[in-house]
């Protein structure tokens, strides 16, 4: 009886052991080279879902004059520039609307990556079997508008109008949940500025900060 008993508690020590061996390996080599690929792969499927969503919107009718009015004083040069809040509230919401809705689309068909990446080698991680992850959205996404402004000549400006949307979006893992920040610019109209424009504006990079700015 006490011969089983001590064979039953090898059984369970060398299993024990076993079990540590491969978390110790499954967190120091497999979990690197995995979250490795994920990240880029969440980077670059959420990146798609942006700019996806922005071209989705713009495509139809976003020119600078929806956003912009631009006021002249009587010597041509600019003495206003005024944000439309309205337009550019509700352009940013059907962005981050669309947004959402293009990163569950991606998030159900996810990603592949080869089963060479669970040796923990990088080298053959481009090698076996496809495994597919699903990923989703955590958090909500944001939206801020930047502004820009480049010479294009004597008193000549041209004014980009950016906007910059953030997303969060994870994948689970046994153990462990990848998470990933993504940020991604994209540039949604331009325009040339005739006349001075005051340094008050070509210092702002921020659409608000150009809310019912008038220069002195």
């Amino acid at each position: 009886m006490i011969r089983y008993l001590k064979k039953g508690a090898k059984i369970i020590l060398i299993s024990s052991i076993v079990v540590i061996i491969i978390l110790l390996l499954y967190f120091l080599l497999i979990s690197p080279v995995i979250f490795e690929n994920t990240k880029l792969n969440l980077d670059k499927l959420a990146k798609k879902a942006i700019n996806l969503s922005v071209e989705s919107i713009t495509s139809t009718h976003v020119v600078y004059d929806d956003l912009i009015n631009i006021t002249h004083n009587n010597e041509g040069d600019i003495s206003l520039i005024q944000v439309k809040s309205y337009e550019a509230n509700r352009l940013c919401n059907n962005i981050i609307t669309a947004t959402e809705k293009h990163i569950n689309q991606l998030g159900q068909v996810g990603f592949q990556i080869k089963s060479g990446v669970l040796s923990g080698v990088p080298i053959l991680s481009g090698f076996g079997n496809n495994i597919n992850f699903k990923f989703q959205q955590i958090g909500a996404v944001n939206c801020i508008y930047h502004s820009k402004f480049e010479s294009a000549g004597i008193n000549q400006n041209i004014h980009q109008l950016y906007v910059e949307i953030t997303a969060k979006v994870s994948v689970i893992f046994p153990f462990n949940t990848q998470i990933v920040d993504v940020s991604q610019r994209v540039l949604l109209c331009e325009n040339i500025l005739i006349g001075k424009v005051p340094q008050t504006y070509l210092q702002s990079t921020e659409l608000d900060s150009l809310l019912n700015l008038v220069p002195a």
